[in-house]
C-alpha cells in the first residue's frame, strides 16, 4: 500500500477509536449491572470481565491518541503496532470472561483494532510479503 493510504487508514481508524471509546466505556459499565443478576452464586465473571471491557475502553483511547499524534511519523509506527497488538490481546483475553455480552460489547474496538494495526504496515514489511 501507498505510504500516504497507510497514514489516511490510522487517522481515521484513530479518530473512531476515540469517538467510540468514551460512549461504549459508559455502556459497558452500565451493562455490569444488568450481568450481575443473571450469574450464579460464586460465578461473578461476566461482571468482571465488564469492568475489565470499560478498562479496556480507557486504553483504547491511549492508543488511539498515540495513533493521531503519530500519524505522520511513518517511523513511530513500530510503537503504535505494539500498543495496537497489546490492546487485541487484552481484548481476546477478555473474551473468555465475558462470553455472550462480548458481541455487544467489544465487537466495534475488535474491528476498528483490526483496521488500526493495518494503518501502522510500514512499506518494508508490505515489500517483504509481496516477495514471498
Amino acid at each position: 500500500m501507498n505510504p500516504k493510504v497507510n497514514n489516511k487508514i490510522l487517522i481515521i481508524s484513530s479518530a473512531f477509536m476515540l469517538l467510540i471509546s468514551l460512549p461504549m466505556m459508559l455502556f459497558t459499565f452500565n451493562m455490569v449491572y444488568s450481568a450481575s443478576p443473571y450469574d450464579k452464586s460464586g460465578d461473578n465473571l461476566q461482571a468482571i470481565g465488564l469492568l475489565i471491557g470499560a478498562g479496556i475502553y480507557i486504553f483504547s483511547m491511549l492508543v488511539a491518541i498515540a495513533g493521531l499524534s503519530f500519524a505522520n511519523k511513518p517511523y513511530k509506527y513500530n510503537w503504535c503496532r505494539n500498543l495496537g497488538l497489546i490492546l487485541m490481546l487484552i481484548t481476546l483475553l477478555d473474551t473468555i470472561l465475558l462470553r455472550a455480552y462480548f458481541i455487544i460489547t467489544m465487537l466495534p474496538l475488535l474491528i476498528l483494532n483490526i483496521i488500526y494495526i493495518t494503518g501502522t504496515r510500514n512499506n518494508a514489511e508490505i515489500d517483504s510479503n509481496r516477495n514471498l
